[in-house]
């Protein structure tokens, strides 16, 4: 039988980050249910030496340095075992990570058997490194979507929100006046709530009905969607995203978030989204600018029936197309 062990990025507090379980925890579960393959997965390959098959993921974590990664490489060589790499993130361009972070990037990347990417851009930001990359894009776990709220709803204006990681505070920042002006025009009518993607709260003092969720200590991935339906009832999600060398290797990430949760959302024209969204279909794109922004909010306020369908055909993509459980294949033609 061949076993596979699977090391996911964690960060500062040396907890797992999301996407360990979205890209790889979650994916290769599934497919050794089907495959019978023998699975383990930790922060470190220490106590792990004898497995076939190695899967690292992104900068692995805070404590690993080049030299580790040369360590690790030398044990797994000597052994003739296999390393597959994954990122779904162009960390390369990413002004907020370190130098020495980067040639660990550069290291497993370029000493991978093979790379798996979320995106085709990212794809051809990495064959420099290496030439045998895989893409396989974002799914979403059905047991996340089919989750059941245990609270309801009890404000009866239209929510709009958003949720990020403080690396997005560029993008907020970019359509924050089209949000505030939307916020001033429809008082009455509406409310914004945000999640994470700022880092000082004097950012949106300005917004009127604005109210930030504090997530708490929550740091499972099942447990933060848990708490995501318990808590968030949004009607529009917004996913501002600027166009630079970071962000063009981005995936349509936000579009399976705001789809898993019932709602209608507005994303950046950006080809991150525009290549899966159809505009005024399963969302709604707009250019990076306060016009095309308010124009957008203001269309989905306004327009309720837009909004249900969008909401439904945004589901009904994901149900058909970006399930978890129905592309473990494309995890097993990379083992193979």
């Amino acid at each position: 039988m061949i076993s596979i062990h699977a090391i996911g990025e964690t960060g500062n507090e040396e907890q797992f980050h999301d996407v360990a379980y979205i890209r790889l925890f979650l994916p290769l579960k599934y497919l050794c249910e089907k495959e019978k393959f023998k699975l383990t997965t930790g922060k470190t390959f220490a106590g792990f030496e004898n497995k076939d098959i190695y899967f690292i993921q992104r900068s692995w974590s805070k404590n690993i340095n080049t030299n580790s990664v040369k360590a690790f490489l030398k044990i797994i060589r000597s052994g003739k075992k296999k390393l597959i790499y994954e990122i779904d993130d162009n960390l390369l361009d990413n002004p907020d990570i370190s130098s020495e972070k980067k040639m660990v990037i550069r290291c497993l990347a370029g000493n991978a058997d093979v790379v798996i990417v979320s995106t085709l851009a990212l794809k051809k930001r990495l064959e420099f490194l290496n030439k045998n990359i895989t893409v396989i894009p974002n799914f979403m776990d059905l047991n996340v979507i089919n989750m059941k709220r245990d609270k309801q709803n009890k404000n009866n204006k239209i929510i709009i929100g958003y949720m990020g990681t403080s690396t997005h505070q560029k993008d907020f920042k970019m359509i924050k006046l089209p949000l505030m002006k939307i916020i001033n025009k429809y008082k009455s009518k509406i409310s914004f709530e945000l999640i994470g993607a700022i880092e000082n709260e004097s950012e949106i003092r300005s917004l009127a009905n604005t109210k930030i969720h504090n997530r708490g200590a929550i740091n499972d991935y099942f447990s933060f969607w848990r708490w995501m339906n318990d808590n968030c009832f949004w009607d529009i999600g917004i996913a501002p995203l600027k166009n630079d060398e970071f962000t063009k290797c981005k995936s349509d990430i936000k579009y399976l978030d705001y789809s898993a949760l019932g709602m209608a959302g507005v994303y950046s024209k950006h080809p991150s989204y525009e290549y899966n969204i159809k505009h005024k279909e399963t969302g709604l794109l707009a250019d990076n600018t306060c016009e095309a922004w308010q124009s957008a909010l203001e269309e989905l306020i306004c327009n309720e029936n837009l909004r249900n369908s969008i909401k439904l055909k945004a589901r009904n993509d994901l149900m058909q197309n970006r399930i978890l459980q129905n592309n473990t294949d494309l995890w097993l033609k990379v083992i193979k």
